[in-house]
């Protein structure tokens, strides 16, 4: 490795390290009840770690299956399991 591109290394990795993580809290309004989890820490409810986001879980998943919108199916389907 060049000395420029072991330098170039590091400033990709910063760029692309939030987007692993990254959330929409323009989806919360979108699922009934959102805007009432997101002040108890809980934004990221399709996400394992509700509080810090990270890889989805299955209500997360079927969220996105239904197109990121709250449709009755979804709300059938009980993916949170409540």
């Amino acid at each position: 490795m060049t000395l420029p591109s072991m330098g170039l290394a590091p400033l990709l990795l910063a760029l692309t390290l939030p987007l692993l993580g990254v959330s929409f809290p323009s989806y919360v309004p979108k699922v009934p009840n959102g805007p009432r989890l997101a002040p108890l820490g809980c934004g990221h409810f399709g996400h394992d770690n509700c509080a810090a986001g990270g890889p989805t879980n299955s209500f997360g998943r079927a969220f996105a299956a239904a197109g990121r919108r709250w449709t009755v199916g979804l709300c059938q389907a009980d993916s949170d399991g409540d």
